[in-house]
């Protein structure tokens, strides 16, 4: 029986001849060997030779190849390894549009400028390669839900398209079951030509007005975004180095510039008890009335202006009055903070504007029943001051504040001979 002998390979370097990565990312390779030419045997010995070969805990640090075939690495967590469910809470990364909650039924028109978002891609230990992410992202507010759809790019200089045309991979990105088609996607692609490994990279990726949807999408005022996604590995099958762990990470950054392009209008709805107005409109009194309004008094943090509109409700809801029902009346204005150079308000304004609301007992008997006023801002840009011309921008913590309604009346009343 002849001698055996054990290798231990322990903290070795293998360098296989053709290893074989499937699209996730398993690597298998074959070793072979040989028996030592300079091993003397004579006429008359026999000799066998067998050899196996076993791995324990075996464990791939690193693989330099020059060519290898793309796979995929997931970019959030699929629960299952199957589908990928944008619906699924434990299956996405979500980020809030800070200053959007609770404006979109309130908002109409609202349409902002220049509009893009940044992603960070960041890798770590993949290097010599590029990487595709293929992502499902989602804006939801309270109402509505909409998709940022890649196209192809439409600065030809730049050549970034972000456009899905098919998935590299089996797994489909779907919503509750339902699957989700390709040009509701967008991809992005990151190229690691130059990175090293050890070193994490970070590279910022522009999605924009020509190369996405993201103007509709943002004007859609999303208050949540929900990320799925996957990336594909090596695309052109070339050189590949990586080495584990390998880290390959999606961040996005929401911080939008809110530049207004057009007008729009804010609603908003204030209680108001004008039951005082009883006291003026008993038909049993004889009562001289020269002044009966409401005043309000501003201070206004935006590098935009307003005209007022004001509708008086009783109770249930039913109009009684409206008041300068077409925003044509100049005394009913805010007026806009003054703009820096770039847009901002750089200083607020303030003042006060006044709605009559009668002059005789019958004027104002129904308004005495008036509960709440809703009040309509046609939001504008005319008027702004500080000198510039920019497109006004506004920031978190830009406000306007009511900081007083008044119910101010003057009148006599004769009780008798």
């Amino acid at each position: 029986m002849g001698d055996g002998f054990r290798i231990d390979l322990k903290g070795a370097r293998i360098y296989p001849d053709k290893p074989n990565i499937d699209e996730n990312g398993t690597v298998t390779f074959k070793i072979g060997g040989q028996v030592n030419p300079d091993l003397t045997v004579k006429d008359d010995d026999k000799i066998s030779f067998g050899a196996s070969t076993s791995f324990d805990n075996f464990e791939i640090r690193e693989i330099d190849v020059d060519e290898a075939k793309p796979f995929t690495v997931a970019v959030t967590p699929n629960e299952n390894g199957g589908d990928i469910n944008v619906a699924n809470d434990n299956e996405v990364r979500t980020a809030a549009f800070d200053g959007f909650e609770g404006i979109t039924d309130r908002v109409d028109g609202l349409k902002l400028a220049d509009v893009s978002l940044t992603f960070q891609v960041e890798t770590a230990n993949l290097a010599s390669t590029d990487a595709q992410v293929y992502a499902a992202i989602q804006g939801t507010n309270e109402t509505n839900q909409i998709y940022l759809r890649g196209t192809e790019d439409q600065n030809m200089s730049r050549g970034a398209d972000r456009n899905v045309s098919s998935l590299p991979f089996s797994a489909a990105f779907t919503e509750n079951g339902s699957r989700l088609p390709n040009d509701s996607l967008i991809k992005l692609g990151v190229g690691l030509g130059g990175a090293s490994l050890g070193e994490t990279e970070r590279t910022s990726l522009v999605v924009d007005g020509d190369n996405s949807n993201v103007a509709d999408f943002v004007n859609a005022l999303p208050t949540e975004v929900r990320l799925a996604g996957q990336a594909e590995i090596n695309t052109d099958g070339g050189d590949l180095r990586v080495r584990k762990p390998i880290a390959l990470d999606a961040n996005f950054s929401l911080d939008v510039p809110l530049r207004i392009r057009d007008r729009f209008v804010v609603r908003d709805t204030i209680d108001a008890d004008l039951s005082d107005l009883n006291d003026l409109t008993d038909p049993e009194e004889d009562a001289n009335i020269s002044t009966a309004e409401l005043q309000f008094s501003y201070t206004n943090g935006l590098p935009l202006g307003a005209d007022a509109k004001m509708v008086i409700v009783d109770a249930a809801g039913s109009v009684i009055e409206t008041f300068n029902g077409g925003f044509d009346n100049d005394n009913f204005r805010i007026e806009p903070a003054a703009k820096d150079e770039d847009g901002a308000a750089a200083a607020p304004s303030s003042g006060t504007f006044v709605f009559t609301l009668g002059s005789t007992q019958e004027d104002l008997r129904a308004l005495a029943d008036g509960d709440k006023i809703r009040l309509a801002l046609n939001m504008d840009q005319a008027g702004s001051g500080g000198g510039t011309a920019a497109v006004a921008r506004l920031r978190a913590d830009d406000q306007l504040t009511l900081n007083r309604v008044r119910l101010e009346a003057d009148a006599s009343v004769q009780t008798g001979n």
